[in-house]
């Protein structure tokens, strides 16, 4: 009989790093997104000037890699603490296309979820960080 090969859908090929560590596979996240708002500046001389705010981050995650890392990923996620993480992005034959690095994460909301299976749950987060940073 031949092994059985699990492939992961293409919706859960991101995997979350914390501490440089694989912590976690996210099963959806919205990208990152930044709000631009443009300010009109008059006093004596004329200009435009930006102002940037990144918006919350969605992830749900849902099978820790690295037990002992996942661990204090659950810890800090309870805790008020800013991090630095990792969002990588992969496509069908496992190599990274997209990687974001998510400078002084902080979490909003979590919410652990239990499935009707046996020891399988997810966790919702909303994260909160200061920018965002895109490499290929």
């Amino acid at each position: 009989m031949d092994d059985l090969i699990w492939e992961e859908s293409a919706s859960s090929r991101h995997r979350l790093k914390y501490n440089n560590i694989p912590t976690f596979w996210c099963k959806c996240y919205t990208r990152p997104a930044c709000k631009v708002e443009i300010i009109d500046k008059k006093d004596g001389k004329h200009f435009l000037s930006e102002k940037y705010e990144w918006l919350p981050l969605e992830i749900t995650l849902f099978d820790s890699i690295e037990l002992e890392s996942a661990n204090k990923f659950i810890e800090w996620t309870r805790s008020t603490d800013k991090e630095n993480l990792i969002l990588e992005k992969y496509d069908p034959a496992g190599t990274i296309t997209e990687t974001w690095h998510l400078i002084n994460s902080q979490v909003l909301v979590n919410e652990f979820i239990s499935t009707n299976k046996e020891n399988e749950y997810y966790i919702k987060l909303q994260l909160k960080f200061e920018y965002a940073i895109k490499s290929i």
